[in-house]
């Protein structure tokens, strides 16, 4: 199982990434698997720069307030200031971008 992450932890985990096993996708990027502690804490790693785009984060929020989190990293094509509005949110879905659900 996954460490949990705080809220407090959560903007600065991007810059701990290791490459993992190899998927199908270019070789820089790899899928990350990660247990937060809060949709806040969620919602502070997708906002971290670099951010993703729609479709490139699958996550679930559970009854016990944790979230679980697929995201490529490093993200296909990241949005940066000033494209990085609009930024994640939590809502109905969980977290949206753009009015689309995470999970695209």
């Amino acid at each position: 199982m996954s460490e949990m992450i705080s809220e407090k932890d959560a903007a600065t985990l991007k810059a701990r990434h290791q490459p993992g096993p190899a998927a199908a996708l270019p070789p820089n990027q790899h899928w990350y698997f990660f247990n937060f502690a809060s949709v806040q804490a969620a919602l502070n790693y997708l906002n971290a720069p670099l951010v993703q785009s729609a479709g490139e984060v699958s996550a679930t929020a559970r009854n016990d307030g944790t979230v679980g989190m697929y995201t490529i990293y490093p993200p296909t094509a990241p949005l940066q200031h000033p494209q990085q509005c609009p930024t994640w949110t939590a809502g109905p879905v969980f977290a949206v971008q753009s009015g689309r659900n995470a999970e695209g």
